[in-house]
């Protein structure tokens, strides 16, 4: 009769069962949390809290099971006991981080006392990643009021990087260039790709700490710049076309929209250049018709005639 080896992974999910793990899609609304300790009275004492306080719990009673757990599962809050044989919490927590799949999850180092007042062995696993620690011999309801902060806290953060993300893609893929601009140095702090394409740019970098107007064909005189900082002030706006210089020495016309904006409590320009070439190169062979004709055919039919292929060219 031909015996077949139990293979890792069905071990693993057979673990998961009789410890009452589940692999699941985060298709519930519940909070999920992984308890990684060696110690099983720990494990059911704090499993059996979390559950009766509406959390989902999973539980691995090593570094290994734990990583296999998480090959299925996504857990929102990890506690990770420091202790345990063969891969300690730290070495556990190292793996975490180094994973794309988990480096984001929290964790929560679970230790004795006499550990945890060594200022060392705390910054050693902050330094890992871990977000906070608790105490043993621990008291359930401090673990719940700990679990609960970190799972709001990471909630926050997951919505912030959403709407980075969401602002970020709106800012990259914007048809015009835009460059924020630092009121108080003049500099460019930051732009997009599309800023990098039309002014011909190798890199973003290229375009970074810069003076805004060195881009420009002609800079602004003190009195120009005045009066720009005068009607940002009263209309919030200002506009015009200019002539720009690419990074290659191309020149192109764009039209420059500035806007102020606040960043992060500071005040800073938010500026849109749209490339206008096309349009001012049909205007001036308007322009050139208009002036080679005009003394046949009379000024006011030959207007009459510009607006018109200015309106459907």
């Amino acid at each position: 009769m031909q015996v077949y080896q139990e293979s890792t992974v069905n071990k693993t999910l057979k673990e998961n069962v009789l410890e009452g793990n589940k692999p699941t899609n985060k298709g519930s609304s519940k909070e999920q949390i992984l308890i990684v300790d060696d110690t099983p009275a720990n494990l059911k004492v704090v499993s059996d809290f979390l559950r009766e306080s509406g959390l989902e719990v999973l539980i691995a009673k090593s570094g290994f099971q734990a990583l296999k757990i998480l090959e299925v599962n996504s857990p929102d809050l990890i506690l990770l006991d420091i202790i345990m044989p063969e891969m300690d919490g730290f070495e556990t927590c190292s793996r975490l981080k180094a994973w794309e799949k988990t480096k984001d999850i929290p964790v929560i180092f679970m230790t004795a006392i006499a550990d945890s007042a060594n200022p060392s062995y705390k910054i050693k696993g902050l330094t890992l990643g871990a977000v906070d620690y608790i105490s043993k011999p621990i008291h359930l309801e401090e673990v719940l009021a700990r679990i609960k902060i970190h799972l709001n806290l990471h909630c926050l953060t997951k919505q912030l990087q959403t709407q980075n993300d969401l602002l970020e893609s709106i800012f990259n893929e914007s048809a015009d260039a835009i460059f924020l601009v630092s009121i108080e140095t003049g500099l460019i702090t930051d732009c997009n790709r599309r800023a990098v394409e039309l002014f011909e740019a190798d890199s973003k970098d290229e375009l970074l700490n810069i003076e805004g107007q060195t881009l420009q064909e002609e800079r602004f005189t003190p009195e120009e710049l005045s009066s720009i900082w005068n009607e940002i002030d009263s209309k919030g706006l200002w506009s015009r076309e200019l002539k720009y210089v690419t990074k290659k020495g191309k020149l192109f016309w764009g039209n420059l929209a500035a806007k102020q904006i606040q960043v992060a409590g500071q005040k800073m320009n938010l500026v849109r250049v749209t490339d206008i070439t096309e349009r001012k190169q049909r205007e001036e062979t308007l322009k050139l018709i208009v002036e080679g004709t005009t003394s046949t055919i009379g000024n006011a039919f030959m207007r009459s005639c510009v607006r018109y292929l200015a309106q459907i060219l």
